[in-house]
């Protein structure tokens, strides 16, 4: 966000910020000033300001934006560009304070692990074999023919244009929602029913692995830390904006 070098008054109530600006009448530069125009170059294009540098942009920015003031004025568009700029860069710094105030030790984690290890189980594996159909009606056909058959004697009732592909392992909850279903429903040794997308498929479960063991502490700590922290952050933040439409009506 741009710096305001210029003489200017922030008015903060409740629920707005009003900025007043005008002229200076003694152009000066101070050491806040220059220090502020680094760390703006900084965290804007990557690039530091050598002391003597920043003081020197420091006032010609402020000469500059004096000079425009006085001969053109500022109309309504940029009072409003000025403040939503202003309301920004707070905000921002607000939502860093809340994200730098959220502390979570690793006992806290921890008793997350214990209180939801469901979620830290390790994912069922499912084997298929997709049989590839460019025209869904030959997909309906092949469906209707293979169902109740084995592996080895769908392949030989298949026509020479439809495409086998064999995958393994497959992690059940990668899959969509619906996909995940009927496969637990048919379970292994069944063709499942015709699926119909950008290309038309039949599917057969050849084999379902039932996931045993739960991951270990370690290896999701990192992962619990990420969940935890976005939940925190948004009831602290979510918590500051319903404190504020409250008190509006």
């Amino acid at each position: 966000m741009r710096k305001l070098f210029l003489l200017s008054l922030i008015a903060i109530s409740l629920f707005a910020i009003d900025i007043k600006i005008s002229p200076d009448k003694n152009i000066t530069v101070s050491y806040q000033d220059t220090k502020a125009i680094k760390t703006f170059y900084q965290e804007v294009f990557k690039f530091r300001l050598a002391d003597e540098g920043a003081y020197k942009l420091a006032e010609e920015n402020r000469i500059l934006a004096n000079a425009y003031i006085k001969r053109y004025g500022l109309d309504n568009n940029d009072i409003a560009r000025i403040k939503v700029e202003t309301e920004l860069y707070l905000a921002n710094h607000m939502v860093k304070n809340i994200q730098n105030s959220i502390k979570l030790s690793d006992k806290v984690l921890y008793s997350y692990y214990i209180d939801h290890k469901d979620q830290f189980k390790g994912s069922d594996k499912v084997d298929l074999v997709i049989f590839y159909f460019k025209d869904p009606e030959k997909a309906v056909d092949f469906y209707i023919k293979a169902k109740g058959k084995t592996l080895e004697e769908a392949k030989k009732i298949a026509s020479k244009d439809i495409v086998i592909k064999e995958y393994k392992n497959l992690d059940i909850k990668k899959m969509k929602p619906f996909f995940q279903n009927i496969i637990q429903k048919y379970g292994p040794k069944h063709f499942l029913p015709p699926i119909f997308d950008e290309v038309s498929s039949v599917s057969y479960i050849q084999d379902y692995h039932k996931a045993q063991k739960y991951k270990k502490f370690e290896d999701v700590k990192e992962e619990i830390r990420k969940l935890l922290y976005s939940k925190t952050f948004l009831r602290e933040r979510n918590k500051i904006l319903l404190q504020y439409k409250s008190g509006k009506k």
